[in-house]
């Protein structure tokens, strides 16, 4: 849902609370009591439900209490302050304080803080708990019969931080075994769209049995010879092989065939029954030539398809062979390597796009290219306070596909980096930065140049052999900054948004940019945006958002008439609180 925004004019600056700093609890006199009940009506009390009560999200020292069997909790002894509770209990939604809708998939509840004050005694807190959703149901194989420890799982497609592309990944709790009678139960799953796949182990390649097997048993049960039946091309020939694939809902293994099975909260779903397929399998083999047209020697390679299923091989005669493969079209990596030994470094590459048809096993030729090479300074930009250790940075170059490599390296002490054996592709560049400073402040990138081409906003092409030695990147403590506190109509905390600030000029909306921000508020409404170049913004807020959807343009557009407007200047610090309509 798109929230409308009303501004709020003078607003004072909020600090906003360190989440990770370990607290410890003081005695006090004040006290928080209360009942966890479920989300039906009428809500039932839930007994054995473990509460946790924190001064901040994700705080470590909290305070633990486990549910009677009427639901009730109480804290004592507390000082005055500002608390979250949070609840969990299995087969149930995480919920918190405030919570008013069951959590959706990998989200995690925020909730809202209770201010308690000193001596206070608060003894009618109510947290609802939502049960999540239950699918169970029978795997078989091919001939109808159940499969025991047949591995059963639900996946969800998410969007690729580095490209946009949609992919396919695991629920976290959503993966279980069957029973000895084939049957699976998987619960306490959001509610959402999912798919629901299941494989009876690793796709490897079985050989069938052959006609000319059927007549040499009759043969050898006749008491004729063991060699009768099987001419030199028989036995010298491939045999057909066949292999168990990971099967999808409602039984196909393509995930464009697919029907993502759609479950409420609470719902529980019978009877969704699969039967693992087992089909014909073939082989491909990849001849690997170095960069002058030689043998490659020791490589390594990836056959990966658009669904993840993926093969893996190393060899030390430049050759590959990829055995169980089913039809479809894969992505070939491979990686000529220094040595043998695990983790040794790779010196050329290649990639190519293969298709399988069914029926036939294919060989290809690929010739692999030489590495680029970055190299570079780390800059302090002028006016900014004393530097972090920059031996403490770490610099990543995020690749834009799956399957490829991320290099990533430390600075030395005098700014100097560089990445060796870079595979061609397109990168954007990624950094962490220690705070520094007496308070610590956060450092930032302020710019990332690789031979003049910006690797913050844009993705950088790097070209095979290509050699970057004077990137420059300035990082500064002289950051911009919208910070607020967002709140409903009533005026207390709605840390239940996802807020999004983005540019008024359609034209820099693009994917990963800087200048597109997501930021969820803390239990208390606080909110921040930093390090955003300067130019005129529009802050939204929305209940529901997948991730990184906020890069997307039919998102942004539903976003515009029900969003506030502020102009920021470069290094400029905005409050800007907000209220929902």
């Amino acid at each position: 849902m798109i929230a409308a925004l009303t501004a709020i004019a003078g607003a004072v600056v909020l600090a906003q609370q360190a989440r990770d700093v370990p607290q410890v609890l003081k005695a006090g006199t004040g006290s928080i009591a209360g009942r966890i009940v479920s989300d039906g009506s009428p809500p039932q009390p839930v007994r054995r439900a473990s509460v946790m009560l924190s001064e901040q999200v994700g705080a470590y020292g909290a305070r633990m209490f486990v549910s009677d069997d009427e639901g009730r909790f109480e804290f004592t002894n507390l000082p005055a302050g500002r608390y979250l509770i949070t609840a969990t209990k299995a087969a149930y939604l995480p919920t918190a304080y405030g919570v008013t809708k069951p959590m959706r998939t990998g989200s995690q509840p925020t909730g809202t803080a209770i201010v308690l004050n000193d001596g206070q005694r608060m003894t009618d807190v109510t947290l609802r708990i939502t049960r999540g959703a239950v699918i169970t149901g029978l795997i078989t194989g091919p001939d109808g019969r159940p499969i025991q420890s047949a591995l059963v799982y639900l996946g969800y497609f998410i969007r690729s931080g580095a490209s946009g592309a949609r992919r396919l990944t695991t629920l976290s709790n959503g993966s279980t075994y069957t029973d000895a009678r084939g049957v699976y139960r998987l619960f306490g799953i959001p509610p959402g769209d999912y798919y629901l796949i299941s494989a009876a182990g690793p796709t490897t390649e079985a050989e069938t049995t052959t006609e000319a097997d059927v007549q040499r048993a009759l043969e050898l049960a006749r008491g004729g010879p063991a060699s009768s039946g099987v001419t030199a091309q028989s036995a010298t020939a491939r045999r057909p092989t066949v292999g168990y694939l990971p099967t999808f809902h409602p039984g196909t293994a393509s995930i464009a065939d697919a029907t993502p099975v759609t479950l409420t909260a609470g719902e529980e779903r019978t009877g969704m029954d699969l039967r693992i397929l087992l089909v014909p399998t073939l082989r491909v083999e990849a001849e690997i030539a170095g960069m002058t047209g030689q043998n490659a020697g020791p490589v390594q390679g990836r056959l990966i398809a658009d669904t993840g299923l993926g093969y893996f091989e190393v060899n030390n005669q430049g050759r590959l062979s990829f055995r169980g493969v089913t039809p479809g079209t894969y992505i070939l990596d491979a990686a000529q390597m220094a040595a043998m030994e695990p983790g040794a470094a790779s010196t050329a590459y290649a990639r190519s796009e293969v298709t399988v048809v069914a029926g036939s096993d294919l060989s290809v030729s690929v010739r692999l290219q030489p590495p680029a090479s970055v190299a570079g300074t780390i800059a302090v930009e002028p006016g900014s306070s004393a530097p972090p250790n920059l031996s403490r940075i770490r610099l990543t170059l995020t690749a834009d596909r799956p399957g490829l490599s991320s290099p990533a390296t430390t600075v030395a002490a005098d700014g100097k980096f560089s990445f060796a054996s870079v595979p061609p592709g397109r990168y954007r560049l990624t950094a962490t930065l220690p705070p520094a400073g007496t308070p610590p402040t956060p450092w930032f990138v302020r710019s990332a140049l690789f031979n003049g081409r910006d690797a913050l906003d844009n993705l950088i092409e790097i070209r095979s052999g290509e050699e970057l030695a004077s990137s420059v990147v300035t990082i500064s403590d002289r950051v911009s900054e919208i910070s607020g506190v967002i709140q409903d109509g009533a005026g207390r905390p709605a840390p239940e948004y996802y807020i999004i600030a983005f540019p008024a000029d359609r034209a820099l909306w693009a994917w990963q940019s800087r200048r597109i921000q997501q930021a969820r508020p803390s239990h208390d409404g606080k909110f921040a945006f930093r390090n955003l170049p300067a130019g005129e913004y529009l802050i939204g807020a929305v209940t529901d958002v997948e991730q990184n959807e906020w890069f997307e343009t039919p998102l942004l557009e539903m976003l515009l008439p029900a969003s506030v407007r502020v102009t920021l200047a470069d290094r400029g610090k905005i409050v800007q609180n907000i209220q929902i309509r």
